[in-house]
């Protein structure tokens, strides 16, 4: 069975990996939806997009070739709030 790799990154334009690893991007705010984009250009067996932390709305996702999206928030002396309406627009678009 072959080996599997997730990879996460802010720097999206630098992806080109191999079939055989899980490549996400990191989307915390609107200013980061570019990486979707960057990500979706990636012939990768798993595309994923990590909104950790999320930071506001993201407003409307282009998902389609994306396998999941990981939500979270922060913790901690001075996290930002994360509020549930976020998640939820989240949710509804996957």
């Amino acid at each position: 069975m072959p080996s599997h790799f997730q990879i996460l990154t802010k720097r999206s334009a630098r992806l080109r990996w191999s079939r055989n690893i899980w490549i996400g991007v990191t989307v915390e705010d609107r200013q980061a939806t570019h990486r979707v984009g960057d990500l979706l250009d990636v012939p990768a067996s798993t595309r994923f997009l990590s909104s950790e932390p999320l930071l506001e709305s993201l407003g409307e996702l282009s998902l389609d070739g994306i396998g999941w999206v990981i939500v979270g928030g922060e913790s901690g002396p001075g996290a930002r709030p994360m509020r549930e309406e976020w998640v939820e627009e989240i949710l509804a678009q996957c």
